[in-house]
């Protein structure tokens, strides 16, 4: 039996995940990487799929909230006995994380059961299916702990591990909790070359006041205090588990093939870095002032982007992978019998002009925040402006990345347009070998060829390509990244037609076109909504604006969680969870209405990069985060190794790290 999206909490380590539901079953995780095979799949399998499971016998029911202000997970168990809470957690330190030096190995979830009140028989199973399941896997037996070997890993279940059963590769067992009493359950990950550990149980132990420690640390750093703050802090959080940190990359979403629509076959494999979302992302970590994570990525996307200059992709692997050949996994039945499952995704080959406007928007909203040009990355503003000048006139797949063909989409033309002037503000504030002028003229082009074939006059909206019928939300943007102004009739008249034609429910689709058969049925797109809200928000509609978001919130998850999509009809969420996109407009949209119900209306022509920065400088924290993330920078630059790992050798992770490293 499957559970719901909305009965999942996710937890992490900024470099691999794990979804673990309510009914206390961790069934999705890929290691060692975010983009890793998976080992625990049941998500994707009910039958045959891993999974990690401890919960009471009987009747039951269950609740998950955060613990405070961090990515530590609680389910609260009880029934008529009382009450059990299993806190879970993948271990992190701020020592390791500051530098990238996450271990590949070593303890990678941690599950504690405690008998708040009554007595409690407790179950215990635990399935690893290595490969999505295609592998076998062996379960030993030994005096103080069990392995479970494969042909290239091995997982030791550190804790109290007396009166097993193993079944095949099924390992179960029972225990009775009496009031006040409490377990512990550590399993490590190792290769087959290094499965020797010396971790005690004491030690691992430990683990909890560093990651408690990390989070709260992490989330601290933000001062944001403006409306639905404490939403605000765990799409942050969010968005932090969805980082790579040894390259600073951040992927779209945790998961694969979770369905656009049930029974459907819009099932992708998110588990990869596109450079809209990853831009995106950082707007959202910008504007709550976090400029480390910012600095990571303009590494990570410097030294992607630079390796192939002719030939910038519009997504990529987490270490800068070019080819992210698409595979169907056919002996897994699917989320729902959703299928096919996919590993890898086709869209790596397609053209979306749009990713050089929101990578250069990104850029300058980097510069402007405090970050530094690098070289690099001064060659690498060039090398964008440049391809975008060659080629805004082709047509393109656009943000809904069909795979039936190329169109002239008008979202991508403006973003083309955003390119060029955000490349024209950055030549001029760095001084970049750039035709001003010839931007300028360019610019202009854009403009009078989107307005004179993008708007279709009849329908009194900007439409999704040239030529063509149908509504387009993303077309919303067209104010919010100052294309045009919120007050130009043709953007008020596009608002009213998106209104009126894409929302249901308090909620809005992508479009409203009825010939792609494939789509039909699925659900509201969450980035849409907030960006009808930003919309009202710069047009100082604030009432309407915080009530759509008042909605949008109550419509999360107890756990205050997103996917990508929602069923207004089922309730459902639907496609990978939690989705990147949605958190980070969750920020973005609270940042803007912020700024207006202190503001009012934009009475001054602005744009996105400028907005951001203006709400974040709102908040008055921007110096001091800087100067607080920046130090694990400083230090990088001016200690050696050596005198790092003296920095990291009392935490258990760096002691995993030190061995990974022989």
């Amino acid at each position: 039996m499957y559970s719901k999206l909305s009965d999942y909490g996710l937890i992490g380590n900024c470099r691999s995940s794990a979804l673990v539901s309510k009914w206390g079953s961790i069934d999705w995780a890929c290691l060692p990487d975010l983009d890793s095979d998976a080992y625990f799949c049941k998500l994707l399998d009910d039958k045959k799929g891993g999974f990690f499971d401890i919960h009471p016998l009987g009747f039951y029911q269950s609740s998950q909230k955060y613990k405070e202000r961090t990515n530590i997970l609680k389910t609260d168990f009880f029934n008529h006995t009382g009450r059990l809470i299993l806190t879970d957690y993948m271990p992190i330190s701020r020592s390791i994380e500051a530098f990238g030096d996450i271990p590949e190995f070593g303890p990678k979830f941690c599950r504690r059961i405690k008998a708040k009140s009554g007595s409690h028989r407790v179950r215990l199973e635990i399935k690893i299916t290595p490969a999505f399941a295609e592998e076998e896997i062996r379960i030993e037996k030994q005096e103080d702990n069990v392995k479970f070997v494969s042909s290239k890993t091995v997982f030791t279940l550190i804790g109290n591990t007396s009166d097993l059963i193993i079944d095949k590769n099924l390992l179960s067992c029972e225990f009775v909790l009496n009031e006040g009493e409490e377990k512990y359950f550590f399993l490590t990950f190792d290769n087959t070359h290094d499965i020797q550990n010396d971790y005690s149980l004491e030690e691992l132990k430990k683990t909890y006041a560093e990651t408690l420690s990390f989070w709260l640390w992490w989330s601290g750093l933000s001062k944001y205090n403006g409306v639905f703050q404490e939403e605000v802090i765990r799409s942050a959080l969010v968005l932090k588990l969805l980082t790579f940190a040894p390259t600073g990359a951040v992927v779209a979403a945790p998961t694969t093939s979770l369905p656009e629509k049930i029974g459907g076959e819009l099932n992708w494999d998110y588990r990869y870095v596109w450079l809209r979302d990853a831009s995106f992302t950082m707007y959202a970590f910008l504007g709550l002032g976090y400029l480390k994570e910012a600095v990571d990525f303009m590494n990570w996307l410097t030294s992607v982007c630079l390796k192939n200059k002719d030939k910038i992709q519009i997504m990529y692997g987490i270490r800068g992978e070019s080819t992210l050949e698409e595979k169907e996994i056919n002996h897994l039945s699917g989320y729902e019998n959703s299928k096919p499952i996919r590993k890898g995704n086709e869209a790596y080959k397609q053209t979306q002009l749009d990713i050089f406007g929101e990578v250069l928007d990104c850029i300058l909203l980097f510069v402007n925040s405090g970050g530094e040009a690098s070289k690099e990355l001064k060659e690498l503003i060039v090398i964008l402006v440049e391809v975008c000048l060659r080629n805004w006139q082709d047509k393109d797949a656009g943000i809904w990345e069909p795979r039936h063909g190329y169109q002239h989409h008008i979202y991508s033309k403006v973003m083309c347009w955003v390119a060029l002037d955000r490349g024209l503000r950055l030549a001029k504030k760095l001084n970049l070998p750039l035709d001003q002028i010839g931007l300028e003229n360019e610019m202009e082009k854009i403009k009078t060829d989107v307005l004179a074939k993008g708007y279709n006059e009849k329908l009194g909206a900007f439409v999704e390509y040239y030529g063509s019928q149908t509504v387009d939300s993303s077309n919303l943007n067209i104010p919010l990244v100052g294309f045009l102004p919120a007050s130009d009739p043709k953007v008020l008249s596009t608002l009213n037609i998106t209104l009126s034609q894409l929302t249901k429910d308090w909620f809005v689709y992508r479009t409203n076109d009825q010939t792609d058969k494939l789509k039909e049925g699925e659900g509201a797109f969450f980035l849409s909504i907030f960006w009808l809200i930003d919309t009202l928000s710069i047009l100082g509609r604030t009432k309407e604006a915080k009530i759509w978001l008042e909605k949008l919130i109550y419509f999360s998850t107890p756990l205050g969680l997103y996917a990508e999509e929602f069923n207004p009809k089922t309730k459902e969420h639907l496609g990978n969870f939690p989705q990147a996109f949605t958190h980070l407009g969750l920020i973005n949209s609270a940042l803007n209405l912020n700024k207006s119900i202190k503001n009012g209306p934009e009475r001054i022509f602005t744009n996105s990069s400028e907005r951001l920065f203006q709400a974040r400088e709102a908040l008055g924290n921007s110096v001091k985060h800087t100067f607080e993330l920046l130090i694990p920078l400083v230090i990088r630059k001016f200690f050696s190794n050596r005198a790092l790992r003296q920095t990291q050798k009392h935490s258990i992770l760096g002691k995993v790290f030190q061995r990974d490293k022989l």
